[in-house]
């Protein structure tokens, strides 16, 4: 593997590590794994799928992000940012004016699409964490 290409793989880990629930990042990260998959042996394959198979462990925060809520609510961040200022949320700005919000996550904790809130997370997560396993173990190889 040549330097240019390590320097882009290693970038491509670092956005990887960050959690996201952009839908179209994770089918992106899904398909680079597939793709790393195919290229390793069986035993490297089967200690990657082994891996894949631990449970993950979700860390809540403590407050949601205005993207995290309008996914949560199923309405636009322009609407969350709005039920904010009006105190339909309990939320308070990071920098007033920024239009950036922290919103504690205690008074979502009982909402009907928490669940799946959660486990749409953990999903994230567990691409993530496959993805990035497989772009490390590709890039130990080279060297």
């Amino acid at each position: 593997m040549d330097e240019q290409m390590a320097v882009e793989l290693t970038k491509i880990l670092d956005s990887i590590r960050e959690q996201t629930t952009n839908i179209e990042k994770i089918q992106t990260y899904k398909a680079i794994a597939k793709m790393v998959l195919q290229e390793l042996d069986d035993n490297s394959r089967k200690e990657v799928l082994e891996f894949v198979e631990q449970p993950v462990v979700i860390e809540i925060p403590e407050n949601l992000s205005v993207g995290d809520v309008s996914e949560l609510l199923n309405v636009t961040p322009q609407m969350v940012r709005r039920y904010c200022s009006e105190g339909k949320i309990e939320a308070y700005q990071t920098l007033e004016g920024s239009g950036k919000w922290k919103i504690p996550i205690e008074q979502f904790k009982n909402h009907p699409n928490w669940n799946k809130f959660i486990q749409d997370k953990k999903n994230v997560q567990i691409y993530n964490m496959k993805t990035a396993d497989i772009m490390l173990e590709m890039l130990a190889r080279e060297d």
